[in-house]
């Protein structure tokens, strides 16, 4: 249960990082 909490932990920062980056990139359009 623990491995799989760090792992969906891993996807969530991974998924928010590439919003941010998708958001940074509409801010500077």
């Amino acid at each position: 249960a623990a491995l799989a909490m760090i792992r969906a932990q891993g996807a969530i920062v991974g998924w928010t990082a590439m919003t941010d980056q998708v958001l940074k990139g509409i801010a500077d359009a």
